[in-house]
């Protein structure tokens, strides 16, 4: 009887040790910078009735790439609500923003960068008043799930921040053993 004890309870160590490393995905810390590529405005509409017809809804599809820790290319469609008219452009009044679409490229695991894989995207963000009433500042959250090929299993939030020479991310990513 002690012997079968004995071979249950190494059975069931071996499977703890097998299961565990891969459910055990630690997020690693990642951070890069972001290019603007194109931008196509597929429609400006003035919203609103009265005194509120000063706001657009504007979309737009738009690629980028991102440099760094993840690293590829990006190509979005774009749902943005500006809080104002809808010329001069997008970037002069605040704005409320999503946007989903894929991403190509590499991700880092903490030990290497893996890459030849796929994720759908999703953002969230805008442009906003900076204290001063005077300056635009902008950014958001983007967040990569749902790889596949290389990145499999891959996860990344990131941090975006829309700065005036250059934009930049930072955030977390995984790999877990399920996508």
């Amino acid at each position: 009887m002690k012997k079968l004890v004995s071979m249950l309870f190494v059975v069931a160590a071996l499977c703890v040790m097998l299961v565990v490393p891969a459910a055990a995905a630690k997020p690693v810390e990642v951070n890069g910078q972001s290019f603007d590529g194109d931008c196509n405005v597929i429609e400006l509409r003035p919203v609103g009735k009265g005194e509120d017809d000063h706001y657009c809804q504007i979309t737009v599809e738009c690629s980028s790439t991102l440099g760094g820790d993840v690293s590829g290319d990006m190509f979005e469609h774009f749902e943005i609500l500006k809080r104002g008219p809808c010329e001069p452009g997008p970037a002069t009044f605040p704005s409320v923003q999503r946007a989903w679409g894929t991403f190509k490229g590499k991700i880092w695991d903490g030990e290497q960068m893996r890459g030849k894989g796929t994720c759908k995207t999703f953002w969230r963000g805008g442009w906003y008043w900076a204290e001063d009433g005077e300056t635009l500042l902008g950014g958001g959250k983007q967040t990569l799930h749902t790889c596949t090929g290389g990145l499999k299993g891959a996860h990344a939030n990131l941090d975006f921040v829309w700065g005036p020479e250059y934009d930049t991310y930072s955030g977390r990513a995984f790999f877990s053993s399920a996508p």
